[in-house]
């Protein structure tokens, strides 16, 4: 997703479907206290889990 990559495309890499990558950048969000893939992107590189 730091890439700007869709939850499809990161479904293809990752081979899994598209609602399992859905099911857990919904966790994501949760745990970062987010609602936006930008807004969660930049608090993990804040948090220094991305790089």
């Amino acid at each position: 997703m730091a890439q700007g990559k869709t939850g499809w495309e990161v479904a293809v890499i990752m081979n899994c479907s598209e609602a399992t990558v859905n099911y857990h950048l919904k966790q994501v969000f949760r745990k970062l206290h987010v609602t936006k893939k930008v807004q969660a992107v930049s608090r993990a590189m804040a948090l220094g889990v991305l790089e």
